[in-house]
C-alpha cells in the first residue's frame, strides 16, 4: 500500500496488522515489555511492566480508519478496551485504551454520558406508547400522485425577474442573536406560538442523531428550524418534557399542507419524527432530490450551499466534518456544535427558491438549447429580461416544470418512509446482512457458517425481548454490527480453545 504524498495513511496493512494482532495477544497474556513501532509517529507502548501496568494507552496518532480496525482486533482477541478523549483536542486528544481486566478507573471516557442529562429510560418513542402507530399518510399519497398540489396558489408567486443574480451571499451570516435554545417546555411553546402567529409559509428543518450503528435508525438529539428570520434549536432531551411536548406544540405545522417543509435528504429525518414523536411530514420541499435533478455535480448539503454562493461555505464544510458524526446525546453541547446545527436550516428558505428558480427555467426560457439542467445561463437571464410575465411567476406556470414536478414527487415520497410501528423495531434481513459483510470486510479470515447464524438470531432476539421491555427502539440496546463481532468472537473462542480435559 503507497500513500499520496502529503497525505495521511488512512488504514493499516496486512504487515501491520499482523504486528497489532501479536502486539494484543502479548498484551493479553502479560508477555513481553517492547513497545510497537508502526511509523514514525504510531508507537504503542509497552506491554507490561510498571510502564503499562493494568491499561495500556494507544498512539493518539492511530487516524479513525486505523482505530475502528484496531477495534476489531481486540473483539476478536476478547480484550477490553474503550475510546476516550475528544475530536480535534490538542490537549485530550481521541485514542483507544486496553484493560487486561476491564476496569478503566481513573480513565475518563470520550463520551461521559454519566456527566451529561442524558437518560434513556425517560425518552419513549412514540412508536412504542399506547397511542403510537397508525398515522395517517393518505394526504402525502394524494401530493406524491398530484404533485402539482405542492405548489400553493398564495404562497407561490416569485418575481424571478429580480432575482436574476440574487444567491445566498444575499444572507447575513448566522448570528447568536437570531438563535432560540428550546430547553424547556414553555420555551417549546414560545417556538410553537412564534410559528403559528407569524403565518410562515415555510420552515426549513433538520434533525441530529446517535447511531448506534451505521445499520440504526438514530435516536433524535436535537431539532433544528427555521422559518428564514428566526432560527430555533430544539434540545430534545433537556427535559422529558420537551420530548413528550413536541407532537402537540410543533407536530401541526409539519402536518400543514399550506407550509413547505424544506429539509436536505429527509428520508431518515421522516422516519425519526414518526417513530420517536409521531410527527408525520406532509408537503416537503427535499432539496437533495432538487440538487440531483438539476445535475448538480456534489449534492451534499454544504457543497450545495457553496454552489449557491454560500459566503462561509468552506467553514460550514470544517464544521459539519467535525461535528456530523459527533455523539449527540452528550451535554453540554459545544458552541459550535449549535452553530452547526443551525447552518443545517438558516439557509434553507432561500435555498428552495433559487432552486424553484432554476428548476422552472424551461417554462419562460423559450429559446435556446436546453440540457439536463435546463437552458443555458445567458439564455435564462435574457428570457428573463424579454418576458414581463415572469417578473410575476404565478403558481399556474410553475406547475408546467417537468423538473419541478419531478422533485416535489420525489419529495412527497420521502415523506412516506414513516416508522412501522407494528415490527417495533425489528431489522430486515437485508439490515442484518449488511451489518455481517460489514464485520467481514474487517476480517478477510473469517467464514460465516450456520453456528453463526444461530447464536445471532439468540442475540437479535434477546435484543429484540430488550428493547420492549424498556419501550426502546431495540438498536438503542445494541447495534446489529456489534452484535455480529460478539458472535464473531465466541464462536472463535468456543473452536479455538481446548477443553479443560485435555482432548482435542
Amino acid at each position: 500500500m503507497t500513500r499520496k504524498e502529503g497525505k495521511r495513511q488512512s488504514v493499516l496493512t496486512k504487515a501491520e496488522v499482523s504486528k497489532v494482532t501479536e502486539y494484543l495477544d502479548k498484551f493479553a497474556k502479560g508477555l513481553g515489555n517492547v513497545e510497537l513501532v508502526l511509523r514514525e509517529d504510531v508507537v504503542f507502548p509497552a506491554t507490561s511492566g510498571e510502564s503499562a501496568a493494568n491499561n495500556v494507552h494507544l498512539p493518539h496518532t492511530l487516524t479513525g480508519k486505523e482505530r475502528k480496525l484496531v477495534h476489531d482486533l481486540c473483539s476478536q482477541s476478547n480484550i477490553y478496551h474503550i475510546s476516550v478523549g475528544e475530536r480535534d483536542s490538542m490537549t485530550n486528544p481521541r485514542r483507544m485504551v486496553l484493560s487486561r481486566n476491564g476496569s478503566f478507573e481513573g480513565v475518563a471516557t470520550a463520551s461521559s454520558l454519566s456527566n451529561s442529562t442524558f437518560r434513556l429510560r425517560g425518552f419513549k418513542p412514540f412508536a412504542f406508547s399506547k397511542e403510537g402507530g397508525g398515522l395517517e399518510t393518505g394526504v402525502s399519497k394524494d401530493l406524491r400522485d398530484n404533485p402539482g398540489r405542492c405548489v400553493r396558489d398564495i404562497h407561490d408567486r416569485f418575481d424571478f425577474a429580480s432575482m436574476k443574480e440574487t444567491d445566498l451571499g444575499s444572507l447575513e451570516r448566522v448570528k447568536e442573536e437570531d438563535v432560540v435554545y428550546v430547553d424547556s417546555l414553555e420555551k417549546l411553546r414560545e417556538c410553537g406560538r412564534y410559528l403559528r402567529e407569524g403565518g410562515f409559509g415555510e420552515i426549513g428543518f433538520d434533525l441530529e442523531m446517535y447511531n448506534w450503528s451505521p445499520f440504526e435508525l438514530g435516536m433524535v438529539c436535537l431539532m433544528q428550524l427555521s422559518s428564514g428570520e428566526k432560527n430555533f434549536v430544539i434540545d430534545v432531551l433537556a427535559d422529558v418534557e420537551v420530548w413528550q411536548g413536541l407532537r402537540e406544540e410543533l407536530g401541526w405545522i409539519f402536518a400543514d399542507p399550506s407550509v413547505v417543509k424544506i429539509g436536505h435528504g429527509i428520508s431518515f429525518d421522516v422516519k425519526a419524527l414518526s417513530r420517536d414523536f409521531g410527527i408525520v411530514v406532509v408537503n416537503a420541499f427535499d432539496t437533495h432530490e432538487a440538487a440531483k435533478v438539476l445535475g448538480l455535480e456534489r449534492v451534499g448539503l454544504a457543497h450545495v450551499c457553496a454552489e449557491y454562493g454560500l459566503p462561509e461555505g468552506e467553514e460550514y464544510k470544517e464544521l459539519k466534518g467535525k461535528w456530523q458524526s459527533s455523539d449527540w446525546r452528550v451535554r453540554p453541547l459545544d458552541k459550535d456544535q449549535i452553530l452547526y446545527g443551525v447552518m443545517d436550516v438558516h439557509y434553507l428558505v432561500l435555498l428552495r427558491v433559487l432552486m424553484v428558480r432554476d428548476l422552472s427555467r424551461e417554462i419562460w426560457a423559450m429559446e435556446g438549447d436546453a440540457g439536463e439542467r435546463g437552458v443555458g445561463e445567458e439564455v435564462f437571464k435574457d428570457a428573463l429580461e424579454r418576458h414581463e410575465s415572469v417578473g410575476d411567476m404565478k403558481p399556474a406556470r410553475l406547475r408546467w416544470s417537468n423538473s419541478l414536478m419531478k422533485v416535489l414527487k420525489l419529495s412527497q415520497a420521502r415523506c412516506l418512509n414513516i416508522y412501522d410501528g407494528s415490527k417495533r423495531g425489528s431489522r430486515s434481513g437485508s439490515d442484518v446482512a449488511k451489518a455481517v459483510n460489514s464485520v467481514k470486510r474487517g476480517d478477510e479470515n473469517m467464514i460465516w457458517k450456520p453456528r453463526h447464524d444461530v447464536l445471532l438470531k439468540a442475540m437479535l432476539k434477546w435484543r429484540r425481548e430488550a428493547g420492549e421491555k424498556l419501550e426502546v427502539d431495540e438498536g438503542s440496546v445494541c447495534g446489529t454490527e456489534y452484535l455480529v463481532k460478539i458472535v464473531r468472537a465466541v464462536v472463535l473462542k468456543q473452536f479455538t480453545e481446548k477443553p479443560r480435559g485435555g482432548g482435542e
